[in-house]
């Protein structure tokens, strides 16, 4: 998630615990992925079959079709603060 969040920052996450939560567009969301692992990436759209699609916000990070549909019992939650060395950045 470089440059917002930089290696070695520390991140506090709002986990998703409830059948009923819906993550919204544009939020900062940290999920597991079968081929890449723990994943902090910015939500892009949620469609009809329950997918989640996730962007990086580096030009050359892992793509939309890279990541591939996530499913939402893979989300762990949802970014709320960054720490880092230089800076504190809030995700609410």
């Amino acid at each position: 998630m470089s440059p917002e969040i930089v290696d070695k920052s520390y991140v506090i996450v709002k986990q998703n615990n409830k059948a009923n939560w819906f993550p919204k567009k544009n939020s900062i969301l940290i999920f597991n992925h079968e081929e890449y692992g723990i994943l902090v990436k910015r939500l892009t759209e949620a469609d009809n079959h329950g997918n989640h699609w996730f962007c990086s916000n580096r030009k050359y990070g892992l793509s939309k079709e890279q990541i591939g549909p996530i499913k939402k019992e893979n989300i762990y939650g949802k970014v709320l603060l960054v720490i880092s060395k230089k800076n504190i950045g809030f995700y609410i």
